[in-house]
């Protein structure tokens, strides 16, 4: 009785301790084996096994296996089949220290003869989340301390094993969250761009016409050597014009990624409104430029900063539909900030919207016009550039979209807390 109580504190030391190392695991994978490894050190024996339960399919899947040769890794089991089988179909614990000659026995090794085995269920709550098998060979046999070592590791490696798959899901969520995030925002960008199409096609119909003449001209005087070559300068110009519209382009149909850089915020204006020059003069919306010829540059990702802008500028195309004034100011503001403001003339905001206006999917636009993220994506991209985005609006009187980013300082350091 000594020898058996001296046994059981010995192994409730060494569970309080596997218990701290297996709590800590959170990858499945690497979980298990440690299951099952000190599973062998509890016992004494030198293989030993964890079988997932998949109640679905009426079956335990071998999904770890330490000591086995070769590895029975993938293995199936059916209630009442072999040692797990038989433990999943009783609900208890189990030794049979004459496994060889069992009337249940299941080799789950060909190369090895294991002579005794051991098992207990691992339950969750109520429910069974897979059995555990240690064996041993001659002159091994388990006694009913093994089997209580077992019973009273099972509880504890049920709960690293829950959290552990708890892990799982979760990450598998959040990448299936990410995915569906980047999509939908993917999807509000694919919007913006139906704007920009008519100033793309109007932008690269100019120096496609140019290639075409100096072409035509090549073909007719190919003996005049001044000729062609002012003609090969016009066609190279208008090429590389024409590459650095479709670059902008692709620029804005694709995700926002890239490390943060120096940003100079006047090339990005000039090339956002540039583009949508044509657009803006097709709905006849008169633009004003109030920009700081040398805007002090920023601490970001450019393509980052034109989607914003690109964004509130159709955001205010879409609030104009009759037509208006579109007023884009640039400027440098105490406490080391620069100010970008887009202002319409417009049909406003209701009061009741203003609050909600950067939640994502809200939208007061007609179903199929939009999806409502580009507000909140343009909110999330000017927090990440460690800057504001705010909104001031009147129903009926137009609206001011408002960006304030930190400044870069001499030697390259964010100005006013900026990230």
């Amino acid at each position: 009785m000594e020898e058996t109580l001296r046994q059981l504190r010995l192994r409730l030391e060494a569970l309080h301790q596997i218990e701290l190392k297996i709590s800590a695991e959170v990858d499945l994978e690497t979980l298990l084996q440690a299951v099952v490894s000190y599973s062998i050190e509890l016992t004494g024996g030198c293989a030993g096994a964890f079988f997932i339960c998949r109640p679905e399919r009426g079956i335990l899947e071998l999904v770890t296996a330490l000591g086995l040769e070769p590895n029975p890794t993938g293995l199936h089991l059916r209630k009442g089949e072999g040692l797990a089988g038989k433990i999943w179909e009783t609900g208890r614990a189990l030794i049979v220290n004459d496994y060889l000659n069992w009337e249940g026995h299941y080799p789950l090794a060909e190369g090895t003869p294991y002579a005794a085995a051991v098992g207990t269920p691992v339950y969750w709550k109520q429910d069974l989340v897979g059995v555990l098998v240690v064996l041993g060979q001659l002159p091994c046999s388990f006694s009913p301390v093994d089997r209580d070592s077992l019973e009273m590791f099972a509880p504890l490696a049920a709960t690293a094993i829950r959290n552990a798959q708890l892990y799982d899901e979760l990450q598998a969520r959040m990448r299936e969250l990410k995915e569906t995030q980047e999509r939908l925002f993917q999807m509000a960008h694919m919007a913006s761009l139906g704007v920009l199409a008519g100033g793309i096609a109007h932008q690269v119909r100019n120096p496609l016409a140019i290639i075409s003449t100096s072409a035509q001209l090549l073909a007719d005087h190919l003996e005049d050597e001044a000729l062609r070559q002012r003609c090969i300068d016009r066609i190279c110009t208008a090429t590389e014009r024409i590459s650095h519209i479709i670059g902008n382009l692709l620029g804005f149909a694709h995700p926002v990624t890239g490390p943060m850089a120096t940003v100079d915020l006047n090339t990005i204006l000039d090339e956002t409104l540039g583009l949508l020059g044509y657009e803006l003069a097709k709905r006849e919306i008169a633009l004003v430029r109030e920009i700081e010829p040398d805007l002090p540059p920023v601490h970001g990702n450019a393509m980052g900063l034109q989607r914003v802008f690109l964004n509130l500028i159709v955001n205010a195309v879409n609030a104009m539909p009759q037509g208006g004034t579109l007023t884009v100011a640039a400027h440098t503001k105490p406490a080391e900030q620069v100010e970008i403001q887009f202002r319409d003339d417009g049909v406003g905001i209701p009061a009741e919207n203003l609050t909600r206006i950067f939640e994502p999917f809200f939208t007061t636009m007609p179903v199929g016009k939009g999806i409502g993220l580009g507000l909140s994506l343009s909110y999330s991209i000017v927090q990440q550039h460690g800057g504001t985005l705010e909104v001031e609006s009147q129903e009926g009187q137009g609206s001011t979209f408002t960006v304030r980013l930190p400044r870069l300082a001499e030697g390259g350091q964010v100005q006013n807390g900026g990230r």
